[in-house]
């Protein structure tokens, strides 16, 4: 009875000792427990998938939407993603693309680590295996698909380089219009300087049928014109016309009326009194006293006083003291105006003054 006691105790610790030799290891039973967690890895993967290829899906649709015409110029007015924007979502895109791989090598490397026991445990792993090599493929197409994308956004960034470069040089070419529009050249002289440099001619002086004389001369502008005798303005800035200097233009006027009265005398010149009042009449109507003087001058000489005391009379408002002097004497002496010895006395008093010593020894004041 004893041994037989011995004998079922003995029994009993065979079969704990055999259960406990077929049960799973302490490292079989730490991998299996992993198996739930790279199952839900395995789900997430997917998920990320499923997101990256919207995001996919919503560039592919901005990119189309980009290249239709006048989009990009739209959208940088408005301050919406350009292409610049577009590539930097790609290249996000790329870097998702990236880590999604490296963590599927990571779920496979566990997956390979394990070992099942059970035939459903095999099953398993290999149905995730097969999962995981579904989504390699996936990222694989992904990556295609990205490729494309750099693609067409490069395209795109070319053809919107060109469209800039295309709206420069309109925006060049309206700024040069615009310029041209709002140029101008102009040119001051007077007729026998503007004559004397070849911008403008006379025409005309020819006879016409049925009329007595000839036909005035016209001035016109000369056919090839020298650009560089005029000046240029911006109608945009341009608020007057400066006018030569006065003095430099009375001075030349002054050297015509001189030039006419050596004429007049002929005194180193050919004599020609017509001429030469017709240089003193020009200065005259441009405000040369001493024109004035030698047109009065003439006209006395003429006897037509009333004419000379005209022009006697203008020679004296401008400042010529002989002027006023002889004008006194035409009162004085009732030739051409009246008798008038205060007038007369007031004339020599102002040639007097602005010395003509004459008028001051015929003092009447």
């Amino acid at each position: 009875m004893r041994s037989r006691m011995m004998f079922s105790s003995a029994c009993t610790a065979l079969v704990a000792l055999a259960v406990v030799a077929c049960g799973p290891s302490e490292e079989i039973r730490q991998q299996l427990a992993e198996l739930p967690v790279v199952t839900a890895e395995k789900d997430r993967l997917q998920a990320e998938l499923d997101q990256l290829q919207q995001s996919f899906g919503a560039i592919a649709s901005e990119l189309q939407r980009l290249r239709e015409p006048g989009t990009v110029a739209s959208m940088e007015t408005a301050g919406a993603p350009a292409p610049d924007a577009v590539r930097a979502r790609v290249g996000d895109l790329v870097m998702q693309v990236t880590g999604m791989e490296d963590k599927l090598a990571d779920a496979q490397t566990r997956l390979r680590s394990l070992n099942a026991t059970t035939q459903s445990q095999k099953q398993k792993i290999t149905e995730m295996e097969q999962a995981i090599a579904n989504e390699r493929t996936a990222i694989e197409g992904h990556r295609q698909t990205i490729t494309a994308l750099e693609a067409a956004v490069g395209t795109l960034e070319q053809e919107t380089a060109r469209m800039n470069a295309a709206n420069e040089e309109l925006t060049r070419t309206v700024e040069h219009m615009t310029d041209e529009a709002n140029t101008v050249r102009y040119v001051v002289g007077t007729k026998e300087e503007l004559l004397g440099v070849g911008i403008v001619r006379e025409e005309g002086g020819s006879r016409v049928l049925f009329v007595f004389g000839k036909r005035g001369k016209t001035l016109v502008p000369t056919r090839n014109l020298d650009p560089m005798l005029f000046t240029v303005a911006d109608l945009r800035t341009l608020t007057e016309i400066p006018l030569p200097d006065t003095e430099g233009e009375a001075n030349r006027i002054h050297a015509c009326v001189l030039r006419g009265a050596l004429e007049l005398t002929g005194l180193g010149v050919t004599m020609d009194v017509e001429r030469g009042l017709a240089r003193s009449l020009d200065g005259c109507n441009r405000a040369d006293a001493y024109g004035c003087f030698n047109v009065a001058a003439i006209h006395a000489h003429r006897e037509d006083f009333s004419r000379a005391a005209t022009y006697y009379q203008k020679a004296c408002d401008g400042g010529d003291a002989e002027g006023c002097y002889e004008l006194g004497v035409l009162h004085d002496e009732a030739k051409g105006v009246d008798f008038d010895p205060d007038r007369t006395a007031a004339l020599f008093a102002q040639a007097c003054k602005g010395g003509f010593e004459k008028a001051c020894a015929a003092r009447r004041w």
